[in-house]
């Protein structure tokens, strides 16, 4: 769902791009709401969190997730440093094309996600085959089963490390909009171009890398079970 919540955003900035009479606010309506509505980045990664935690042995959970987070923040700076060489030497400075290829990438993400990855991960799963997917994404037995989870009792206060998860990913989407504004802020400010914040959005990513290894490899006080526990 994250994922063609991504596609609809990329497929109407485009089209967004192409129509001179629509207004900024259309934005909003046909790419932005689509994309809250089905959760864009935050389910892309709780999804892939989990479907490992799924998947996984608990000796092989810490390892494999710690690959994922690597992978993850390691786009960061190369996405950064690729798409701004793309920008301007390749595609001339066009948006649009930037989000065609954008479109075109997460398209083939979500073909090898329906052909390769198990729909069915675990054998007490809902099976989705003769379910209305419409009326099945909005039924509030999942805010139920969602609140009944956070508030379930857990050893090593495994229901407060789960609290804290939730409050960080709740401030992990508000500094994700702090971002254009701090793009037009350098622009104001110190007269940025595109080719300068993009360097130093490289840079930040990369000490962000760092640091964020340096913590995790860091001996921690809880365990796999506290957190993923059923």
């Amino acid at each position: 769902m994250g994922l063609l919540g991504k596609f609809i955003y990329s497929f109407m900035i485009v089209i967004n791009s192409m129509m001179d009479t629509w207004n900024l606010n259309t934005v909003v309506y046909f790419a932005t709401l689509p994309m809250g509505m089905l959760g864009g980045d935050v389910v892309i990664f709780g999804s892939c969190f989990a479907y490992i935690s799924d998947i996984s042995s608990i000796q092989q959970r810490t390892l494999r997730i710690t690959i994922l987070d690597v992978i993850y923040l390691s786009t960061m700076p190369t996405g950064v440093a690729l798409g701004s060489y793309i920008y301007t030497n390749v595609v001339n400075k066009s948006y649009t094309i930037m989000f065609i290829i954008n479109a075109t990438l997460l398209f083939l993400a979500i073909l090898y996600s329906l052909i390769k990855l198990k729909w069915q991960t675990l054998p007490q799963q809902q099976v989705l085959m003769g379910t209305n997917l419409l009326t099945d994404f909005f039924d509030k037995k999942h805010i139920i089963a969602t609140i009944k989870t956070m508030i379930k009792t857990r050893p090593n206060h495994g229901k407060l490390h789960l609290l804290f998860l939730l409050i960080i990913m709740m401030l992990y989407v508000f500094q994700r909009d702090e971002k254009p504004m701090s793009f037009l802020y350098t622009q104001l400010k110190f007269k940025w171009d595109v080719n300068t914040y993009s360097n130093f959005k490289t840079f930040q990513s990369s000490t962000f890398v760092l640091v964020k290894a340096e913590i995790t490899s860091y001996r921690r006080t809880f365990t796999n079970n506290n957190i993923f526990e059923k």
